[in-house]
């Protein structure tokens, strides 16, 4: 079970315990969450996709045939479609789910996960080439989109520890071990010590976001999924 721990932002850690379970949950009764409609969007893969990625990666084309070259291309846009439909259904999964249980949350823990995220806004901010004058001005307006993502984040946070508990999904330090020893086989040997050793001091992160995985998987297998086909 490969992990994407760097491609995809965690629920902060610190409001956690022992994966995303939370230390007190919400008097929230949980309503409906199986049957859940969303629209999956299969992108497919043109030609013109494959010339494209072809001429942009000219000069580290690897020394093979043409028609060979071209189905690798293939699958790599194919994996990179398939990724990108896994989280448009997730989001639209979170997005059903808060829409059907609306609730409040306490305001220190808004605060505390919005400072957060004004925190590492204003680094890549910063990191892009912003200054200061210019954050300043875009302050008021950041604060006020980082304490409803905040709150968001909390509450589905919430909803997703609860249906974990109801539907008893669970994941254990050996199914975590191994997730992180199959996200690092590809690595050479030295990167793939330090990964390892990265991770498995984060193990508790990780189980998160296994056990995160396991509740949109479960909620996928029960949703009402409505293809709609799409070309890159």
């Amino acid at each position: 079970m490969p992990i994407e721990l760097e491609e995809k932002q965690q629920t902060s850690s610190r409001l956690m315990k022992n994966g995303f379970e939370v230390d007190t949950l919400p008097d929230v009764a949980l309503g409906v969450y199986k049957g859940l409609t969303v629209s999956r969007r299969k992108k497919t893969v043109s030609e013109k996709d494959i010339d494209t990625a072809l001429s942009s990666a000219s000069e580290t084309l690897p020394d093979q045939g043409i028609s060979e070259l071209r189905r690798s291309v293939r699958e790599v846009l194919e994996r990179k479609a398939d990724l990108l439909m896994k989280r448009d259904l997730e989001r639209q999964v979170a997005e059903r789910l808060l829409e059907s249980h609306p609730f409040c949350v306490p305001p220190v823990l808004v605060t505390n996960l919005s400072s957060d995220i004004l925190e590492h806004l204003k680094k890549d901010f910063l990191a892009g080439g912003g200054n200061e004058t210019l954050w300043s001005e875009r302050l008021t307006d950041l604060t006020v989109a980082s304490r409803d993502e905040a709150e968001a984040r909390l509450r589905l946070t919430w909803l997703m520890t609860m249906i974990a508990q109801a539907e008893n999904l669970t994941v254990s330090d050996q199914d975590a071990e191994a997730a992180v020893i199959q996200s690092v086989s590809s690595l050479g040997e030295v990167a793939q010590k330090k990964a390892m050793e990265g991770l498995l001091s984060r193990l508790d992160e990780v189980k998160g976001r296994l056990l995160e995985d396991a509740v949109y998987s479960f909620l996928l297998n029960h949703a009402r999924v409505v293809d709609v086909s799409e070309t890159l």
